[in-house]
């Protein structure tokens, strides 16, 4: 048995996409996110994360277990934390050092499925998530699906029902009408971005004619607009998990607020000194994105990342989708999905890399070492 270790500098977030902006490549990530979902895992692997460390199970009993497939695709070492007492100790340790912005140091085995290894001065015992750990899953996951898609069919029923009244209501912000007669772009955090929003931009010109498309970012989706050098005409979110540059360059910030106007988000935009409007809605933020471009006047809405399918919603940990339908109904002739040619792009990315993994493994590699695609 290899008994080497491996040690790398660690950084830990309860929120996987805010520990994104402060994880450099070849740190191990630390998070706290049952079932790691795709776009999550793909942002993980753009980081280049020298390996994943997870508080809770990266491929549940429940699923889905995409993310975790992912990862192993890409060849980073995922591993799990066990229950016991050693776990809770971890935990305030990387709760600690979360708190301070301090880095961590993982030290683990490389080739042992279940180990002690430590994080900082706290040891903890890991198990190595595998191949055969994502087939248990997405099986289970299948087998589930007929009861968990009715369950989730009806919630959305549900909600539409009693939240239909609340979509009629106009939302006033004068600021708005800087979309009036133009292309909207609605841009959420999704896989495959800011790649595949950059190959889209052709389209986007397309529909847009003359005019400049008005960009609306939600959360994150405005890092993938900067990181493309394009204008955040309106950020909308809960701005937990965007970046302080974008959040600073936003020409228009609107915190999205529950339908009793509590606005968690409102926190983080008085600490930096930035002016905002509270808009409370109900649905997702993505809903009230689209409820705004459209009240402003975008004579069409294009969408991107707003996925309201089932898989999407369930990675995100919703119940159901009564938000995305009721503005699909409201506002449907308006609008065009490009959501699914993020997901396209990522499917074919990943094949080519599969491919050329294989060319590479049955051709003698130049350093006498067999490499991995990614």
């Amino acid at each position: 048995m290899n008994t080497d270790r491996i040690r790398l500098p660690a950084a830990f977030d309860r929120r996987t996409k805010r520990l994104l902006h402060h994880l450099r490549p070849g740190w191990a990530a630390v998070v706290d996110h049952r079932g790691i979902d795709r776009t999550s895992a793909l942002a993980l692997i753009e980081r280049r994360a020298g390996a994943v460390v997870n508080f809770q199970p990266s491929a549940p009993p429940e699923g889905p277990a995409f993310g975790a497939a992912l990862l192993l695709a890409a060849g980073i070492p995922l591993f799990d934390v066990l229950p016991g007492e050693d776990r809770a100790a971890a935990y305030r340790t990387v709760l600690a050092a979360e708190a301070g912005r301090r880095r961590l140091t993982f030290f683990f085995h490389p080739r042992q499925s279940v180990q002690n290894a430590s994080l900082g001065s706290a040891p903890v015992r890991l198990r190595a998530v595998g191949a055969a750990d994502v087939v248990r899953a997405v099986c289970r996951d299948a087998e589930a699906f007929p009861g968990r898609f009715l369950a989730f069919v009806q919630n959305t029923a549900e909600r539409m029902r009693k939240e239909a009244a609340l979509f009629l209501t106009p939302l006033e912000v004068p600021e708005l009408r800087a979309a009036s007669g133009r292309v909207a772009v609605v841009v959420a955090r999704s896989p495959g971005a800011p790649e595949a929003l950059r190959r889209l931009l052709p389209v986007v010109a397309a529909f847009a004619g003359k005019a400049p498309p008005y960009w609306a970012a939600v959360d994150g989706g405005a890092d993938h607009l900067l990181r493309l050098d394009l204008p955040i005409d309106l950020l909308v979110g809960d701005m937990d998990s965007v970046g302080a540059s974008a959040l600073r360059v936003a020409a228009l910030r609107i915190v999205h607020a529950y339908p009793d106007g509590r606005a968690p988000g409102e926190r983080r935009l008085r600490a930096l000194g930035l002016s905002y409007r509270v808009v409370p809605s109900p649905g997702t933020s993505e809903d009230l994105a689209v409820r705004l471009v459209a009240d402003g006047g975008a004579r069409l809405i294009l969408l991107f990342g707003n996925g309201a399918d089932f898989l999407a919603a369930r990675e995100r940990g919703r119940a159901g989708v009564a938000g995305a339908l009721l503005v699909r109904l409201l506002y449907g002739d308006r609008i065009v999905d490009l959501s699914a040619a993020g997901t396209g792009f990522v499917l074919s990315a990943l094949a080519d890399r599969s491919g050329r993994a294989t060319e590479a493994a049955d051709s003698p590699p130049a350093s006498g070492r067999r490499g991995g695609a990614w």
